[in-house]
């Protein structure tokens, strides 16, 4: 599942996960991993080499059970 949101116009949803979870999150670019239903899997902000970035979307898929 992908969702983009426009920064400067961001859904309530995505505002709501963002407070919770990335509160002090202050380095674009934002990332918010979430199941189907919109559940927090990880995430976190500021730039990731691609490596890094994979291996924290697989663990997140795997412990989600989403694999």
């Amino acid at each position: 599942m992908g969702l983009a949101a426009d920064a400067d116009a961001p859904e309530e949803e995505v505002v709501a996960l963002g407070m919770v979870h990335l509160a002090d999150a202050m380095t674009l670019p934002f990332l918010m991993l979430v199941g189907p239903q919109g559940a927090w899997l990880g995430g976190g902000s500021g730039s990731v080499a691609p490596e890094p970035f994979l291996n924290e979307l697989l663990d997140a898929v795997t412990e989600a059970g989403l694999d």
